[in-house]
């Protein structure tokens, strides 16, 4: 892959990195150790408000697993830019697909061997 090609994915990752964070800012902060926690809000003291607020911290605490989970990945495929393996499969070694890379600009494995750890022989 060239350097121009590296360059212009990790720019994609970059935005989807800031995206990310600006979305989760929303309704998480940061701790002291650096995680992202949901932020809780207080709707009231009735049994329906309550609810309200247990549910929402739910869907928000799942949201946030899923979001912090993608940041990692994101993170990792900066990394992988910067030291120049961006875009070669971690399994097999050979290129990722550029069409891949973009529509999943984290991907860590061919098509192929992404197809063989699906069916379990990765």
């Amino acid at each position: 892959m060239t350097k121009d090609l590296i360059k212009k994915f990790k720019e994609i990752l970059i935005k989807k990195k800031e995206q990310i964070v600006s979305h989760v800012s929303k309704f998480a902060q940061k701790n002291q150790e650096g995680e992202y926690e949901v932020i809780h809000e207080e709707y009231g003291n009735s049994d329906e408000e309550n609810s309200d607020e247990i549910e929402d911290e739910m869907q928000n605490k799942s949201l946030l697993n899923t979001l912090s989970s993608e940041l990692q990945n994101i993170d990792k495929a900066i990394e992988r830019a910067e030291k120049g393996d961006y875009g070669k499969c971690e399994s097999c070694g050979n290129a990722i697909e550029e069409k891949r890379l973009e529509f999943n600009p984290e991907a860590t494995l061919c098509s192929s061997c992404q197809v063989k750890k699906e069916k379990d022989l990765i």
